[in-house]
C-alpha cells in the first residue's frame, strides 16, 4: 500500500491546539483524545507499514478508515465512548481546514455514515435498557411528590429536582439569603429568598457553562418558603434531625447518598429520566426552552442524546392554552415538566 502523506507529531498538536482555540474541544478533551488517537495510529502504522518505528499520522484516521473503525472498536468496547471519538473526529475534518483541504469531502460523509451507524446501535441498547425497567418514567417521579408530606425532606427534595431542569448534587451546599442581607463572600451557591433567584457557581462543569443564574418557578419559591418558614435554617437543604447540619463533603455525607437511601432512585436516574422524556417530547419544547434545560443540567446536547433511553413512556399532560405567551422561559418549562402538577 503506498503511504499517504504524513503529518507529524508537532502538525498533530498543533491540530489539537487549534481545535481548543475554536471552542470544539476543551484542553482536557483535547490532551485524552490525542492520547487515543496516537495510540491506534501506531497500531495502524504497525499493520499498515510492518515497521516498529511507525510515523505519527492524523490523517491516517481519515485516508485508512475502515482500518481506524476496527481498531478503535476493539479498543473501545462502551459505544457511547467509541461515538465520541468518531464525532470528534468528524468536527476535526469538518471546521480543520488543514485537514480538511488534504482528505476532503468524502472523509466527512465516511465519518458521518458511521456516527449514524453508532448512534442507531445505542438506540437499540438503550431501549433494550427501557424495556427491562432500567428507566423510570419521568412521570413517575412527577408522581412521587404526592406520596411524601409537604413538610418533609423528601417532598422538597422531589420538587427541586422535578419542577425545575435536574441538575447534579448541586443542591447539597446553597446558603440562604434573607431580604436586606447581603451576599456572604465564603459561599459560592446561593439562593435569594426574596427574588426567587438560584445562584449555582460552583458544580461539576461550571468551567464550561459558567454561573447557573435563573429564578425559579413561582411555586417552586412558595415550596421553599413554607419548608424554611416550617424549619428556619442557613441553608436551602439541611437533614431534619439537625438544621445546621449540610449535604455535602465532610458534612454528614453527599445529597445522592441521602436520595439513594430515602427515596431508592439516585440522581443519574432523574436525569436520565428527563432527558427520554425531552427526547419523546421535544417538539413540545421551543429550541430557547431546550438550550436553557441543557444550561441548567451543566451539559450539551450530545452528552444529552447519551442520557436519553428512547422509548415510550406516559406523558405529562398539559396543553398550550397551560403556557403563557409572555411567561418567564423556565416558567414555560415548570409547567411542561408537570410542575403544576
Amino acid at each position: 500500500m503506498e503511504q499517504k502523506q504524513l503529518y507529524s507529531q508537532a502538525e498533530i498538536n498543533q491540530v489539537f491546539d487549534r481545535a481548543v482555540e475554536n471552542k470544539l474541544m476543551s484542553f482536557k478533551t483535547a490532551r485524552t483524545i490525542k492520547y487515543q488517537i496516537n495510540a491506534i495510529i501506531k497500531t495502524m502504522d504497525g499493520v499498515l507499514w510492518g515497521t516498529n518505528s511507525p510515523s505519527d499520522d492524523v490523517l491516517l484516521c481519515y485516508q485508512d478508515h475502515l482500518l481506524f473503525f476496527q481498531i478503535m472498536g476493539s479498543r473501545f468496547k462502551v459505544l457511547t465512548t467509541y461515538k465520541g471519538m468518531v464525532a470528534t473526529l468528524l468536527s476535526l475534518v469538518k471546521y480543520d481546514q488543514s485537514i480538511h483541504d488534504i482528505v476532503g469531502e468524502e472523509a466527512i460523509d465516511i465519518y458521518r455514515t458511521e456516527l449514524s451507524r453508532v448512534a442507531i446501535l445505542i438506540d437499540n441498547d438503550n431501549i433494550d435498557k427501557v424495556d427491562h425497567g432500567s428507566v423510570c418514567p419521568w412521570s413517575n417521579f412527577v408522581e412521587m411528590r404526592s406520596q411524601y408530606t409537604e413538610d418533609s425532606n423528601e417532598y422538597l427534595i422531589l420538587c427541586l429536582y422535578t419542577m425545575i431542569p435536574c441538575m447534579r448534587d448541586d443542591f447539597g451546599r446553597v446558603f440562604l439569603v434573607r431580604p436586606s442581607k447581603d451576599e456572604p463572600e465564603n459561599e459560592l451557591n446561593l439562593y435569594f429568598m426574596e427574588s426567587g433567584r438560584l445562584l449555582i457557581s460552583q458544580y461539576k462543569t461550571a468551567k464550561t457553562f459558567g454561573t447557573i443564574d435563573i429564578i425559579l418557578p413561582l411555586k417552586l419559591q412558595w415550596v421553599i418558603d413554607r419548608s424554611i418558614w416550617l424549619e428556619p435554617r442557613p441553608y436551602l437543604l439541611t437533614q431534619s434531625n439537625n438544621p445546621t447540619k449540610i449535604y455535602c463533603h465532610g458534612n454528614g455525607g453527599k445529597l445522592s447518598l441521602f436520595i439513594k437511601k430515602n427515596l431508592g432512585f439516585n440522581i443519574n436516574d432523574l436525569r436520565h429520566s428527563l432527558e427520554t422524556y425531552l427526547e419523546i417530547n421535544r417538539m413540545k419544547f421551543t429550541y430557547a426552552e431546550l438550550k436553557l434545560i441543557r444550561f441548567i443540567m451543566g451539559h450539551d446536547s450530545s452528552t444529552a442524546d447519551d442520557y436519553s433511553r428512547r422509548a415510550s413512556e406516559p406523558s405529562i399532560d398539559w396543553t398550550e392554552a397551560d403556557v403563557s405567551q409572555t411567561a418567564d422561559p423556565l416558567e414555560s418549562i415548570f409547567i411542561k415538566l408537570g410542575g403544576n402538577q
